[in-house]
This record gives C-alpha cells, structure tokens and sequence, in this order.
C-alpha cells in the first residue's frame, strides 16, 4: 500500500470518528434537551390543574355555604309567614266563635305540623345541597393532590431522563475522541511499519 494511501486512511478513519462522536453526542444533547423541554411543560400543564381544581374547590365550598345560608334565609321567612297564617286562622276561628273547640284545636295544631314540616324541609334540602357541593369540593382537592404530585413525579423523571440522555451524549463524545486517537495510534503504527519496510528494502537493495 502506498504511503499517501495509509496517511489518507489514517487521516480519513479518525475523521470519521471523530465525527460520527459528534453527530452522536449532538443528537443525544437535541434529545436531551426535548425531553427537559417536554417534561417540563407537562410538569407546568399539571400544576395549573392542580391550582384551577383548588379553584374550584373553593367556589364550590363557597355555593354550600350559599345553600345553607339561602335556605337559613327561606327557612326564617316561612316561619315568619306561617306565624302570620296560624294567627289569622285564630283569629278567624275566634270571630267565628269555636276557637276553644276540639276541631278547632285540630286545625291549629295541623297547620303548626304543617308549617313545622315546610320549615325542616327547607332546612333539609339546603342541607343536601351543601353536602353535594362540599362532596364536589373534596373531589376537586383530591384531583388538584393527585395533579400536583404528577407534576413533580413527571419533573423528576424528566430531570433524570435529561441526565441520562446527556451522559449518553458526553459518552459518545468520548467514545468518537477515542476512536479517532486509536485511529491515529494504528495509522502512525502503519506509516512507521511501511517506512522502515521500505528502508530495509532499500538496505538489501544496495548491498
């Protein structure tokens, strides 16, 4: 093999080394780097879960505080009412003059059965309401826990996989750099060989 041939193989092997380390380590390092960029923004897209579903914890334990409150109010305004109906009906069955009879006391106590049941029912369906929204709003704080603990698992997988990734980039960086040194190692070990072959050709040439 002619000298020029083995420096260019020389030269051309640890080129190509060299090079394909490169190639290697800069799409790992353009890996590296999407995956950072895409755990992150998922990372991102799960905290602003967990703050929209605690959001929404609140508004809803807000509107049951609204039911009780509401109903409290409707509750208050019915007994009021009924209050003003149970004194007309007495005054009624007084001017009619059988306030004190046994069907009148069966009407009075009826109607103050009746206005009684109105009022817890109010109360009972105020109740229901607020204890489905506060149910809600314990299920919004359980999605935004579980939300945010995604997010930091999925930061943390994603710091570590960036990591791996650019390791594997430095590796094959290295790995190149080797290849081209050992490339040159064997090719120099080659053009020395063929140099003192051809000196040695020449000595027994000449004797």
């Amino acid at each position: 093999m002619a000298l020029p041939l083995l420096v260019a193989g020389t030269v051309g092997n640890a080129y190509s080394s060299y090079q394909g380390g490169k190639v290697a380590s800069a799409n790992q390092m353009a890996q590296a780097q999407a995956e950072s960029a895409r755990s992150e923004a998922e990372a991102r897209n799960l905290e602003a879960k967990s703050e929209s579903d605690l959001l929404n914890a609140l508004f809803a334990e807000q509107d049951a505080d609204d039911a009780i409150n509401r109903a409290n109010f409707e509750a208050t305004l019915q007994r009021r009412s009924a209050r003003q109906l149970l004194s007309a009906q007495r005054a009624a069955l007084a001017e009619s003059g059988i306030l004190s009879s046994p069907t009148a006391d069966n009407v009075m106590l009826q109607s103050a059965i009746d206005a009684e049941t109105d009022n817890l029912l109010i109360r009972y369906a105020g109740s229901r309401q607020a204890y489905g929204l506060l149910f809600e709003a314990s299920q919004y704080r359980d999605q935004a826990d579980m939300a945010k603990q995604n997010a930091s698992t999925t930061r943390k997988l994603g710091y570590m996989n960036t990591a791996i990734m650019q390791r594997n980039a430095s590796d094959a960086r290295k790995a190149g750099n080797l290849g081209a040194v050992t490339s040159l190692i064997t090719g120099t070990s080659q053009i020395m060989n063929y140099r003192m072959n051809q000196r040695n050709h020449a000595n027994n040439t000449s004797i």
